[in-house]
């Protein structure tokens, strides 16, 4: 499986393709705004570094959230229109998971992870996940 991930939910726009468990490429802009004028040239370049085409993808992903309502707009809308136009799946990973996951490379074996990230506002969402990233909590927000 080739996957083209990209995320958009936060205060960055970033895209990866990744083979089977090698990440082949990354990038990763800060930005506020203007996700959907870079997501486009961001792709590009990650497919262009890993040797492969948009026809070479057999799975999209993004972000689902929680994060900017704008933000995730782009990248599902992105994402989504790929898929259709390939006709491969598109898949959706909440933020927090995606957090997790990355937490989990470092973690001791059955330790659980707690996923926080700051929502503005004086506030930040967070999960709790177990040593095999299942979701113990539901997402929530809460004050810092």
């Amino acid at each position: 499986m080739r996957l083209l991930a990209v995320d958009t939910a936060q205060g960055a726009c970033s895209a990866a393709v990744v083979s089977g468990e090698a990440c082949l490429a990354q990038r990763r802009r800060v930005m506020r705004t203007g996700h959907a004028e870079a997501l486009p040239g961001l792709t590009q370049e990650v497919l262009l570094e890993a040797g492969l085409t948009l026809d070479d993808i057999t799975r999209f992903a993004t972000s689902i959230g929680p994060g900017s309502f704008t933000g995730l707009r782009v990248g599902l809308s992105f994402c989504r229109g790929l898929a259709l136009a390939k006709s491969v799946p598109a898949v959706g990973v909440t933020t927090l998971a995606a957090i997790a996951h990355a937490a989990a490379i470092d973690r001791p074996d059955g330790a659980f992870t707690v996923a926080v990230f700051d929502a503005r506002r004086n506030e930040g969402y967070w999960q709790i996940f177990d040593g095999r990233e299942a979701p113990l909590t539901p997402p929530a927000l809460a004050p810092i």
